[in-house]
């Protein structure tokens, strides 16, 4: 045989072997492709669901600041003696119990990797303000509780009113950053639903 021919014998299986390493190779790559290309659906669709979690909680804690605010502000007019009509047991309440369990999920679970910049710059924002808030309530329930073991530990009483116009630039501050959170709640979900 020629060598020509023996060369051209001697490549076929070389072209073989390179024709199936090629093909097992294009079929793990688009295996892969196609697992991440589910997997991106999959975490696109948890993105959705945490978003749709985070509404209602949104929903859940305006319906709750805005039965607060109405009465938080009420308190604080009658601290200044306005025309308000308060009962005489109203007392000013945080609200400690927003909640942020659905935020929190969506950070911990890094779907929030899935869910659009602007849309996660805006949530955390109002959670920011939402935790300030919380922070200040925090601060003067603690310190309610401080001057009541005072007098108590003195032996003596505390004037509602009194207790309440010592507070009052505080609670006027909180009933400030309550209005700003429903302002902000509002928005959110506005834009929460157009998305």
């Amino acid at each position: 045989m020629s060598r020509a021919v023996q060369g051209a014998i001697s490549r076929l299986p070389v072209q073989k072997l390179l024709i199936e390493v090629l093909s097992i190779v294009l079929a793990v790559l688009l295996a892969l492709g196609m697992n991440q290309w589910r997997e991106t659906l999959a975490n696109r669709a948890l993105a959705q669901t945490a978003l749709a979690n985070i509404e209602l909680e949104l929903r859940s804690n305006q319906d709750l600041l805005v039965l607060l605010n109405e009465n938080n502000r009420s308190v604080t007019a009658s601290i200044h003696n306005e025309d308000v009509e308060t009962e005489s047991s109203a007392a000013f309440v945080p609200g400690l119990q927003l909640q942020e369990i659905a935020w929190n999920a969506l950070l911990s679970t890094g779907v929030s990797s899935y869910v659009d910049y602007d849309t996660v710059l805006m949530l955390s924002k109002l959670y920011s303000v939402q935790e300030v808030y919380k922070e200040l309530g925090t601060q003067i329930v603690q310190a309610e509780l401080n001057s009541a073991a005072y007098a108590a530990a003195a032996g003596t009483t505390i004037d509602e009113q009194q207790k309440l116009e010592q507070f009052a630039g505080f609670l006027e501050l909180l009933v400030a950053i309550e209005i700003e959170l429903l302002q902000t709640y509002e928005i959110t979900l506005v834009e929460l639903d157009d998305s």
